[in-house]
């Protein structure tokens, strides 16, 4: 993957307390890797651990920040996403919190028309978190 740390409030639609990841970090041309930074303001915490929700909207995210940066390179307007399925996603007993910082990489596996199948892997300190497959829908404006 190619390096870019390009801001993700330059990627994606969602406003804080939404936006969840801080940075796309490296795309080529079917994945992408993303940095989120917990703060202790972040509204998907539940007893002080980011909820297995939380960690599939990272997923999202990462995946609306790729095709953003797919956008941008193409000089088009940035589309909107729709999570729309997630599949055969497991969750490892390593909780989340605030001060950690997670890696989300997406890897494109499949796309039709606006839909596409994505295999997802969430990360702290090199340990797997989460991972499975979302899929998402896009709309062009």
């Amino acid at each position: 993957m190619k390096s870019v740390n390009i801001d993700a409030a330059k990627l994606l639609a969602h406003q804080p307390p939404m936006r969840l990841i801080n940075t796309l970090q490296a795309v080529s041309e079917i994945s992408a890797s993303a940095e989120a930074l917990i703060t202790p303001d972040n509204i998907f915490l539940e007893n002080n651990t980011l909820h297995p929700s939380g960690l599939l909207e990272c997923m999202a995210q990462t995946i609306a920040a790729f095709w953003g940066y797919q956008d941008m390179q193409s000089g088009g307007n940035v589309r909107i996403g729709y999570l729309v399925g997630i599949d055969k996603t497991e969750f490892f007993n390593i909780p989340v919190t605030p001060g950690d910082r997670i890696e989300i990489t997406v890897e494109e596996i499949g796309s039709t028309g606006d839909f596409g199948a994505f295999q997802c892997l969430v990360e702290k300190a090199g340990k797997p978190v989460c991972r499975g497959v979302i899929k998402v829908l896009s709309e062009r404006s």
